[in-house]
């Protein structure tokens, strides 16, 4: 995976709270002190260089060039800071807590699955009892909550393991589903779903178990 890649897949980890460590806060608050220090001492030389010459003009420039000095000074210390968080970033911590936020949303929807048909007529529905008539009303919102969480679960895979393929969909598979013996798990993986539980609820419909797979157990290479 590229580094843009890898970048994005870190905002979208801390955008939902996981906590990356303190060596990598670390890394980008020193980053962020550093800039400021020299940005302020390079503006600090050439002030104090022109005022002790007299030139007002010298000054003011060196004033309206701040910005300048700053954006080129953050560029550099972002991109350094950046190599050092890839390097420091614990991508198995990331890939248990990506895995356990996919695996409570797949026992919750699955649940639901089981307790009533997620296409069940409205009509039909209001005839039944809780909790299946709320299992349905919470199914289309859970399906989707299961899509997004296996996309984050799936970049972090692909952030984790050398071999492994993001976009290939025996790679998709084996990090989210255990199809067991069920039949048509691809074709109900690749296809469009339940009207209102997605792809998700067709892979319930016919047996598998929407599950994380161990890290270790996953083919090739770890990078973490």
């Amino acid at each position: 995976m590229s580094d843009a890649r890898r970048d994005i897949t870190m905002g979208q980890l801390a955008a939902v709270g996981f906590d990356a460590g303190a060596e990598v806060s670390t890394i980008r608050d020193t980053a962020a002190v550093t800039r400021q220090a020299a940005t302020m001492a390079a503006l600090g030389e050439r002030l104090t260089s022109a005022l002790v010459a007299g030139d007002s003009e010298a000054a003011t420039r060196a004033l309206l060039d701040l910005d300048k000095d700053d954006r080129r000074t953050t560029e550099l210390l972002r991109a350094a800071a950046d190599q050092a968080t890839r390097r420091a970033y614990p991508w198995r911590k990331a890939y248990a807590f990506a895995a356990a936020r996919f695996d409570e949303t797949a026992r919750e929807f699955a649940e639901a699955c089981r307790s009533v048909d997620p296409d069940e007529p409205a009509d039909n529905v209001v005839q039944l009892r809780n909790p299946a008539r709320a299992n349905w009303a919470s199914i289309p919102k859970l399906s989707a909550t299961l899509e997004a969480r296996f996309r984050l679960l799936n970049a972090v895979a692909a952030s984790v393991i050398n071999d492994y393929s993001p976009n290939a969909t025996t790679d998709q598979m084996r990090v989210c589903i255990d199809a067991g013996k069920a039949r048509g798990a691809e074709a109900a993986f690749k296809g469009p779903g339940s009207s209102r539980g997605g792809r998700w609820a067709d892979l319930v419909r016919i047996g598998c178990t929407l599950r994380a797979a161990d890290l270790d157990s996953l083919a090739g290479d770890s990078g973490a």
